[in-house]
């Protein structure tokens, strides 16, 4: 029988094959100079892929990537108004009025956009004189716990109102009734000047003739007889167009100039606080009766 070569080896079995194979992938290999031991378990060098990141056998996270989660669950229970930029740096975010916090820039936040309490819609703290009506004021700035309301300001009662009082409309009205006498208040050319008048605020008017007023330059018997009764009311700075009886024609009864008006009422306007009537005629000694009308302020 041949003899077999002293070179022949044993036929390894295949459990015993892959045994082998594996123990020599653990071989460690002497670390290069200045390389680190523990570097790159897993790679290889010839241009492995090396996987980075990856969690440690142990399970804890690095310790860097603790302090960005702690740090990013810190900002998000404080509420912060923090706004990251594109450079990485932070910078505060616009306030918002009206979430109840009070944020830079702001000198109040009560939770609401309402100017009708102590913070306004813009959560700036109101006062008498923020433009605004606020708090309790009736107007813009007036009324409740402000200074009272000029003519035709809003009101909820005459305290709001300081001229005139607090209508059924809301408003501060000022009511007032003129009466100019033919004879008293009538100035001739050389004695001094007679009217009458009253302090009013500047502003708009509607004026109603009272009925059964007129007046007349002339006492009867008239002489000429064209002369008679008429209704004027002469006022500085007014010129009552159509309150007024036709220019040039004379009545013979009170009643009559009266139902002869053109316009039984008119709207005029009040300049400088003061309203002030009265006749010019050649000889107010023979005049008589006076023409009389009511006045109230025009609030739109």
């Amino acid at each position: 029988m041949p003899r077999r070569s002293h070179r022949d080896h044993r036929r390894l079995s295949p459990p015993a094959l892959a045994l082998t194979l594996a123990l020599a992938c653990f071989v460690d290999e002497a670390p290069s100079e200045g390389g680190s031991a523990g570097t790159a378990a897993g790679s290889t060098s010839e241009g492995s892929t090396e996987v980075t990141g990856a969690p440690s056998s142990t399970g804890e996270t690095s310790s860097s990537d603790s302090a960005t989660t702690s740090a990013t669950t810190s900002d998000t229970d404080a509420g912060t108004t923090q706004a990251e930029t594109s450079d990485g740096s932070t910078t505060e975010a616009p306030a918002i009025c009206g979430n109840g916090l009070v944020e830079p820039g702001e000198a109040c936040d009560d939770g609401n956009t309402s100017d009708l309490d102590a913070c306004l819609s813009t959560c700036a703290i109101a006062s008498c004189r923020d433009g605004v009506r606020s708090q309790d004021e009736t107007d813009v700035d007036c009324g409740g716990s402000c200074p009272p309301c000029a003519m035709c300001g809003a009101c909820s009662g005459t305290a709001d109102c300081a001229v005139g009082e607090c209508a059924n409309s809301g408003r501060c009205v000022v009511s007032f009734a003129m009466t100019i006498d033919y004879s008293l208040h009538c100035s001739e050319p050389d004695t001094p000047e007679k009217s009458t008048s009253l302090d009013v605020p500047s502003g708009v008017y509607t004026a109603t003739a009272t009925p059964g007023s007129a007046g007349s330059v002339w006492s009867p018997p008239y002489n000429p007889p064209i002369k008679g009764w008429r209704w004027l009311a002469p006022c500085k700075g007014v010129n009552f167009a159509q309150m007024r009886s036709p220019d040039g024609v004379f009545y013979g009864t009170e009643a009559e100039a009266f139902a002869a008006l053109m316009a039984p009422s008119e709207t005029f306007t009040v300049t400088g606080d003061l309203l002030e009537c009265g006749l010019m005629d050649s000889a107010c000694s023979d005049n008589q009766g006076s023409v009389s009308f009511t006045a109230r302020s025009l609030c739109e």
